[in-house]
Protein backbone atom coordinates (compact mmCIF):
# COMPACT_ATOMS: atom_id res chain seq x y z
CA UNK A 1 0.00 0.00 0.00
CA UNK A 2 0.94 3.10 -1.40
CA UNK A 3 1.96 6.13 1.87
CA UNK A 4 1.97 9.20 1.16
CA UNK A 5 2.36 12.20 4.16
CA UNK A 6 -0.86 14.58 4.13
CA UNK A 7 -0.47 16.01 7.56
CA UNK A 8 -0.05 19.39 6.61
CA UNK A 9 -3.42 19.28 3.96
CA UNK A 10 -5.08 17.17 7.17
CA UNK A 11 -4.05 20.36 9.12
CA UNK A 12 -6.27 23.11 6.61
CA UNK A 13 -9.05 20.36 6.10
CA UNK A 14 -12.39 21.49 7.58
CA UNK A 15 -13.36 18.15 9.79
CA UNK A 16 -15.84 15.52 9.28
CA UNK A 17 -17.49 14.61 12.14
CA UNK A 18 -19.42 12.19 11.03
CA UNK A 19 -19.46 8.96 13.77
CA UNK A 20 -18.26 5.83 13.08
CA UNK A 21 -20.03 2.90 14.83
CA UNK A 22 -18.91 1.83 17.90
CA UNK A 23 -17.53 -1.36 18.73
CA UNK A 24 -19.73 -2.20 21.91
CA UNK A 25 -23.05 -1.26 19.71
CA UNK A 26 -22.34 -3.41 16.65
CA UNK A 27 -22.24 -6.25 19.44
CA UNK A 28 -25.37 -5.14 20.77
CA UNK A 29 -26.95 -5.34 17.56
CA UNK A 30 -25.23 -8.95 16.25
CA UNK A 31 -27.39 -10.41 18.97
CA UNK A 32 -27.69 -13.98 19.21
CA UNK A 33 -27.35 -15.07 16.04
CA UNK A 34 -25.71 -18.16 15.19
CA UNK A 35 -24.52 -17.34 11.54
CA UNK A 36 -22.41 -14.78 9.86
CA UNK A 37 -21.15 -13.84 6.38
CA UNK A 38 -19.61 -10.54 5.73
CA UNK A 39 -18.83 -8.93 2.69
CA UNK A 40 -15.20 -7.03 2.81
CA UNK A 41 -14.79 -4.03 -0.18
CA UNK A 42 -11.41 -4.27 -1.93
CA UNK A 43 -9.77 -1.30 -1.34
CA UNK A 44 -13.04 0.12 -0.12
CA UNK A 45 -11.70 4.29 0.21
CA UNK A 46 -9.92 3.30 -3.30
CA UNK A 47 -13.98 2.98 -4.75
CA UNK A 48 -14.72 6.75 -4.30
CA UNK A 49 -13.67 9.31 -6.23
CA UNK A 50 -12.39 12.82 -5.45
CA UNK A 51 -13.87 15.92 -6.97
CA UNK A 52 -12.43 16.96 -10.08
CA UNK A 53 -11.70 20.30 -8.29
CA UNK A 54 -9.78 18.44 -4.97
CA UNK A 55 -7.25 15.78 -7.25
CA UNK A 56 -4.77 18.40 -7.06
CA UNK A 57 -4.35 18.37 -3.71
CA UNK A 58 -3.61 15.03 -3.72
CA UNK A 59 -0.49 15.23 -5.53
CA UNK A 60 3.06 13.80 -4.69
CA UNK A 61 5.84 13.52 -5.89
CA UNK A 62 8.48 10.23 -6.52
CA UNK A 63 11.83 10.01 -8.33
CA UNK A 64 9.73 8.57 -11.59
CA UNK A 65 7.45 11.42 -11.65
CA UNK A 66 4.21 13.71 -10.24
CA UNK A 67 1.23 11.98 -9.46
CA UNK A 68 -2.24 12.75 -8.46
CA UNK A 69 -4.84 10.47 -6.58
CA UNK A 70 -8.40 10.05 -8.61
CA UNK A 71 -9.63 8.09 -5.94
CA UNK A 72 -9.64 8.39 -2.16
CA UNK A 73 -6.10 7.77 -0.66
CA UNK A 74 -5.45 6.26 2.57
CA UNK A 75 -4.10 8.73 4.89
CA UNK A 76 -6.95 11.40 4.08
CA UNK A 77 -8.23 13.22 7.29
CA UNK A 78 -12.04 12.69 6.28
CA UNK A 79 -11.36 9.05 4.43
CA UNK A 80 -12.84 7.28 7.11
CA UNK A 81 -16.15 9.21 7.90
CA UNK A 82 -16.90 9.94 4.19
CA UNK A 83 -16.03 6.03 3.26
CA UNK A 84 -18.75 5.35 6.12
CA UNK A 85 -21.36 8.27 5.57
CA UNK A 86 -21.48 6.65 1.96
CA UNK A 87 -22.23 3.39 2.36
CA UNK A 88 -24.52 3.96 5.34
CA UNK A 89 -26.63 5.73 2.64
CA UNK A 90 -26.16 2.92 0.06
CA UNK A 91 -27.15 0.08 2.54
CA UNK A 92 -29.92 2.74 4.59
CA UNK A 93 -32.53 0.58 4.08
CA UNK A 94 -30.76 -2.40 5.64
CA UNK A 95 -28.89 -1.19 8.43
CA UNK A 96 -29.55 -2.82 11.94
CA UNK A 97 -32.26 -5.32 10.17
CA UNK A 98 -29.26 -8.30 10.86
CA UNK A 99 -26.99 -6.18 9.11
CA UNK A 100 -24.08 -3.84 10.55
CA UNK A 101 -21.62 -2.04 8.75
CA UNK A 102 -18.42 -0.92 9.79
CA UNK A 103 -16.04 1.00 7.40
CA UNK A 104 -15.34 -1.65 4.91
CA UNK A 105 -16.73 -4.71 7.02
CA UNK A 106 -20.62 -5.18 6.20
CA UNK A 107 -21.73 -7.98 8.27
CA UNK A 108 -25.06 -10.31 8.06
CA UNK A 109 -26.00 -11.83 10.76
CA UNK A 110 -29.30 -14.93 10.96
CA UNK A 111 -30.24 -17.68 12.93
CA UNK A 112 -30.03 -20.55 10.16
CA UNK A 113 -27.45 -20.96 7.05
CA UNK A 114 -30.84 -21.11 5.18
CA UNK A 115 -31.84 -18.00 5.89
CA UNK A 116 -28.43 -16.22 5.39
CA UNK A 117 -28.58 -17.53 2.10
CA UNK A 118 -31.75 -15.26 1.37
CA UNK A 119 -29.55 -12.17 1.80
CA UNK A 120 -27.16 -12.73 -0.71
CA UNK A 121 -28.59 -9.99 -2.74
CA UNK A 122 -27.07 -7.31 -0.55
CA UNK A 123 -23.76 -8.87 -1.40
CA UNK A 124 -23.92 -7.25 -4.81
CA UNK A 125 -25.96 -4.19 -3.85
CA UNK A 126 -22.71 -3.00 -3.15
CA UNK A 127 -21.49 -3.51 -6.64
CA UNK A 128 -24.24 -2.07 -8.65
CA UNK A 129 -23.77 0.87 -5.81
CA UNK A 130 -20.16 1.73 -5.98
CA UNK A 131 -19.31 -0.33 -9.14
CA UNK A 132 -16.54 -1.77 -6.56
CA UNK A 133 -16.87 -5.85 -6.93
CA UNK A 134 -16.24 -6.63 -3.12
CA UNK A 135 -14.60 -10.14 -2.01
CA UNK A 136 -16.59 -13.52 -2.22
CA UNK A 137 -19.04 -13.26 1.22
CA UNK A 138 -17.62 -15.89 3.49
CA UNK A 139 -20.01 -17.82 5.87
Amino acid sequence: RMCVDYRQLNKLTLKNRYLLPRIDDLFDQVGRARVYSKIDLRSGYHQVMIRDEDINKTAFRTRYGHYEFVVMPFGLTNAPANFMCMMNIIFSKYLEKKFLCSLTIYLFTRKTRKSIRNTSRLYYISYESTNSMPNSPSV
